[in-house]
């Protein structure tokens, strides 16, 4: 290991270190802050990518997403040198969003072979879907689904 990399490694520890102490100290401060996230993440958040997971969970066991996978595997392979399976992770990840690309790539790290793969396709499905957005921003933050 670099020595950048070790020192890397403890900035990160000592910075989440200083922030768990910081907590510890003034927890009177940082609470109300705390407890505002976690209402706003369980008011707005989950309830929009709930569904999706779920039934992305369900979908990817199935008959049809192998034949996606199938019916991407010349497009992805040539332009982001990903499988089909990779592929099709990234068409649900851009359609239903960041939460569920992340737990379908999870899914698919734990049994691929090429782990620069599962980087590219990480990197891929680090994105916003419409629905995400319109069901988290529109219909929840701003209370208006038109918006």
């Amino acid at each position: 290991m670099t020595a950048l990399k070790k020192f890397s490694r403890g900035a990160v520890g000592g910075a989440i270190g200083v922030i768990i102490l910081l907590f510890l100290l003034f927890p009177q401060r940082y609470s109300q802050s705390l407890l505002s996230g976690i209402s706003l993440w369980t008011a707005c958040v989950l309830p929009v990518a709930f569904p999706f997971m779920f039934f992305t969970a369900l979908f990817s066991r199935t008959a049809a997403f192998r034949a996606i996978s199938r019916l991407l595997s010349p497009v992805s392979g040539g332009l982001f040198r990903i499988s089909g399976t990779g592929g099709a992770i990234c068409a649900m990840s851009a359609l239903s969003g960041y939460p569920v690309g992340a737990r379908l790539v999870s899914e698919y790290a734990r049994t691929a072979k090429d782990k620069s793969e599962t980087f590219r396709l990480a990197v891929l499905c680090s994105v916003s879907g419409p629905s995400f957005l319109v069901g988290s921003l529109g219909g929840r933050m701003f209370c208006d689904p038109a918006a």
